[in-house]
């Protein structure tokens, strides 16, 4: 545990407006939020960094769904003519890759990386093409911000949360997509991932408490943007057969011709007492952090660029603290 006082005011200062996924990190391994979000220890990375890969995959969705996006489905090109649509995103595609050089890296690798990219895309406007023609959602909000202050045009106001403490936490973040029921208002919050390892793992992170950006800005959605949140759903961008979500059941039962897979479907009461949970969690872990509670207690040590200095055994996770902070009721 730190107790100079100059580091932790230095740990204040960073924490006076947090992001999700930071709390993420925290709430997986304190140590490893300290190193990456304290300390701020890189990696030196070659190539082509995925950090960037996925940047731009997300502003070109950005891009081409705003432009597309229409109110009658009907009328929306990426239901009536997937051939021009998948023309489309990748003009966009081209277009947000002229902002990214890739510097230093060699010409034959930007070659590939320009493929793969219009690869990922033409095979995601296929899936993602089929999967709107059986939904009654249409994408409203995209890019919305939250407490990220004039420097983001759009923004909302912070997130607030208040621990038994009585410290305020404010949380900031940007929720990439927003559909919405035309008839109700009613929310699907879709969160852009590159690849489909946090999909897969979505409940068992719920569980552990480790998955925070999905819940936070599903309170988002209610508290700022002011519509009732029926589902948030984790959709990888390389994978998109792989979308995984949580679900508000008797809120999304008209809203899919075909139904969410089954265990992420709970009742309201499930709904909202894992909301309820995540907000709680919130504040809790952040006063940790405020604290100086870095002690390496880890719950997955999977993929960590800090393992070299941590000197945490992973064969300790078997008899680490009890894992689980919620758990939905047993049928």
């Amino acid at each position: 545990k730190l107790d100079d006082p100059k580091v932790l005011e230095r740990i204040a200062r960073e924490m006076r407006v947090l992001s999700p996924t930071r709390l993420e990190v925290f709430a997986t391994c304190p140590f490893k939020f300290f190193a990456a979000h304290i300390l701020k220890l890189r990696d030196e990375r070659e190539g082509i960094d995925v950090r960037d890969e996925g940047d731009i995959l997300h502003e070109t969705l950005e891009r081409f769904f705003k432009e597309t996006v229409r109110p009658d489905k009907a009328d929306w090109i990426l239901v009536k003519d997937k051939a021009k649509a998948k023309t489309l995103v990748l003009e966009k595609l081209d277009q947000v890759l002229r902002g990214h050089p890739f510097p230093g890296v060699k010409k034959f690798r930007k070659d590939l990386e320009r493929r793969r990219l219009r690869e990922i895309l033409s095979d995601f406007i296929e899936k993602e093409s089929e999967e709107e023609s059986r939904r009654k959602t249409v994408p409203r909000y995209f890019e919305q911000a939250f407490g990220c202050g004039e420097g983001e045009p759009g923004s909302l106001e912070a997130l607030r949360f208040r621990g038994e403490d009585g410290e305020e936490v404010l949380i900031r973040g940007i929720i990439d997509r927003i559909d919405c029921d035309p008839e109700t208002g009613a929310a699907v919050v879709i969160d852009y991932k590159r690849g489909p390892h946090k999909a897969d793992k979505l409940l068992d992170h719920l569980e552990k408490g480790t998955e925070l950006q999905i819940p936070i800005y599903l309170l988002a959605v209610e508290e700022l943007v002011g519509r009732a949140a029926a589902a948030g759903e984790l959709y990888p961008v390389v994978l998109p057969q792989r979308r995984r979500g949580i679900y508000n059941g008797p809120a999304v039962q008209n809203l899919f011709a075909k139904s969410p897979a089954k265990t992420g479907v709970f009742s309201a009461e499930e709904f909202r007492s894992l909301l309820d949970t995540m907000r709680a969690l919130v504040p809790l872990y952040a006063s940790r952090a405020r604290r100086g509670d870095i002690r390496v207690k880890s719950k997955g040590c999977e993929n960590c660029d800090y393992n070299h200095v941590c000197r945490f055994e992973k064969w300790r996770l078997i008899y680490s603290e009890p894992e689980k902070v919620w758990e939905r009721r047993k049928a």
